[in-house]
């Protein structure tokens, strides 16, 4: 016998709000099917947040239109449009469980409990383990065990793009809202994690999956080790959950850059349509990416697979390009993505590109996208758009924007920021790799033109540990913990300049002085003229980067292998 409570879940679960697309003289409201009380209930269900609900709207239109709601899963793309044939949605159940109970996936949806698109979870955690077995020992790292990883990036210096990294970046101070956001139901959703203090609550959570992590043996690269936080965030705090996101997204990178990384050269000719590209950066000096769906070449849509795969490797390669040079731990950490769907109606819209570009930045960039935006909506598309509003909780309108209205845009950036169709003042971009960034202003609402002039070098201000960033350390000091990792020639940079050098810059700068002079000193009153540090660095035959590894702890003592012999 099913509870009460468990069948009302099976009910909500199964719910489908139907209705006819309201064609021009056709139709009255009283055939829509969507009534006030089913409005009322696929809100009451899309608003509880235990319930994996989905409210489906159904129109007619060449066939039957679906527009999935999911609460808590869905991260970035709330909602998404796919056209089903009206014989296909007359076989779905109405009551009972659903098709996605029945291992049917419908667009991006997939049962809670089962694999998501692009998110296979590791059974067992032996077998993840022994993935990364070859792989040379690392560090500990942010209280977690890392091995080597390999290369995603690789860029010629020549197509490093102006204003990749702003000097107005290492200044930037972040609100308190674009730090944590917080929502009128009293949710909150961090959004920036390295190098900046966190709750009592999240030290713990953090401590736990770093204890969790160390009981099963588990190491992870360090890139994946450094989004502990945004995986315990998707998981609810549930560590086991967490380490599940971590292993997955650790074999996707390990499957996805087996052969190498992902290089300039091998996207510079499909980055020219234009169809991905980064334009400038919002009100919080976020990274902004275009995505043009109707740009997408015809030649793309003949090899469906082949053409998803191009678009997906811009998207990797510029989202990897993002992490490793246009970001600031503690300051900037996340981006934003603009989905312009001009001149696409309700049939032409690249269901199954969205579906992967979700997949994609959901799983495996987690807590990346500050804000998903959809603009320039036919009229179809904004029917549809209004109903999803009425049903979206105040996280997801946080989280997407269905713009009907290209002036809400500019509320979030400078106007030159923007191309002048999507309601800026800057011409339209026809070059588009380097990526065509601008300047300062990024005041919201500005309409000053960029006067500064790109200085040369700003994206090797940070080390790839710096760009890294760390887990706040309660062990340390709040000066070692929000402390930047400058390259050594930064200081010069910053002096010729004329710009005030950073007080973890200027730190790092006399620290590595002193050391020099120690260094000669100790030269000179050796006999041999080698030093003891020569010697050691010599012996140890170590990477000098792994070694000054920001958040890495001593190793432990204990032997791994024979912690595996035993478990054998």
């Amino acid at each position: 016998m099913k509870s009460a409570a468990r069948e009302q879940k099976d009910s909500d679960q199964a719910f489908l709000v139907e209705s006819s697309f309201l064609q021009r003289g056709g139709d009255d409201a009283a055939n829509t099917g969507l009534t006030e009380g089913n409005l009322g209930r696929g809100r009451r269900i899309a608003a509880d947040s235990n319930a994996q609900a989905i409210a489906d709207a159904e129109c007619k239109l060449q066939g039957k239109l679906r527009c999935y709601i999911r609460d808590e899963h869905f991260t970035h793309l709330v909602a998404v449009f796919q056209l089903a044939p009206r014989s296909e949605f007359e076989k779905a159940p109405r009551s009972g469980r659903c098709r996605r109970h029945q291992g049917k996936q419908r667009g991006l949806l997939s049962s809670p409990s089962g694999p998501q698109p692009g998110l296979e979870m590791p059974k067992k955690s032996k077998a993840s383990k022994n993935a990364t077995g070859g792989l040379k020992k690392g560090p500990v790292m942010d209280g977690f065990r890392t091995v080597e990883e390999p290369a995603y990036l690789s860029i010629k210096e020549e197509n490093i793009a102006q204003f990749t990294l702003p000097v107005e970046a290492f200044t930037f101070e972040p609100e308190p809202d674009m730090v944590v956001s917080h929502f009128k139901n009293g949710d909150t959703e961090r959004k920036i994690y390295c190098n900046i203090e966190l709750s009592e609550e999240e030290k713990a959570s953090v401590k736990a999956l770093q204890e969790t992590a160390k009981a099963q043996g588990l190491e992870f690269f360090p890139s994946i080790a450094i989004m502990a936080g945004r995986f315990l965030s998707r998981a609810r705090g549930d560590p086991h959950k967490a380490i599940k996101l971590m292993l997955a997204t650790q074999e996707w990178k390990a499957e996805y850059f087996k052969d190498g990384p992902v290089s300039d050269h091998q996207v510079i000719d499909d980055l020219k349509y234009g169809v991905v590209y980064f334009c400038g950066r919002d009100y919080g000096m976020r990274p902004t990416i275009v995505c043009r769906a109707n740009r997408i070449p015809d030649e793309w849509y003949k090899d469906k697979a082949a053409g998803i795969e191009r678009l997906i490797r811009v998207l990797i390669f510029s989202m990897e390009y993002m992490v490793r040079y246009m970001v600031v731990p503690g300051k900037i950490e996340n981006n934003c993505l603009v989905v312009d769907l001009k001149g696409l109606g309700i049939s032409g819209v690249p269901i199954s590109a969205l579906s992967k570009i979700y997949s994609v930045m959901s799983h495996h960039y987690i807590g990346r996208v500050f804000r998903f935006y959809v603009v320039n909506m036919s009229s179809g598309l904004s029917t549809i758009a209004g109903w999803v509003k009425g049903l979206l909780t105040d996280r997801q309108k946080q989280k997407l924007q269905l713009l009907d209205n290209l002036d809400d845009l500019k509320k979030d950036f400078a106007s030159h920021q923007l191309e002048e169709d999507l309601g800026g003042t800057r011409p339209l971009i026809k070059t588009f790799f380097p990526f065509p960034l601008q300047g300062p202003p990024f005041d919201k609402g500005s309409t000053e033109s960029c006067t500064a002039k790109p200085l040369e070098g700003t994206h090797k201000l940070l080390t790839a540990m710096g760009a890294r960033g760390r887990i706040w350390d309660p062990t340390k000091t709040k000066e070692e913990n929000a402390a930047l990792e400058y390259a050594p020639e930064a200081y010069d940079f910053f002096v010729q300049n004329d710009i005030p050098v950073p007080p973890d810059c200027q730190k790092q700068h006399e620290a590595a002085k002193e050391a020099e002079e120690e260094a000669k000193r100790a030269a000179a009153e050796s006999p041999s003229g080698i030093t003891n540090s020569d010697m050691k660095a010599s012996n140890d035959g170590a990477n000098p980067d792994m070694l000054t590894a920001p958040g890495a702890l001593p190793d432990e003592e204990e032997d791994d292998d024979e912690e595996e012999e035993e478990e054998a």
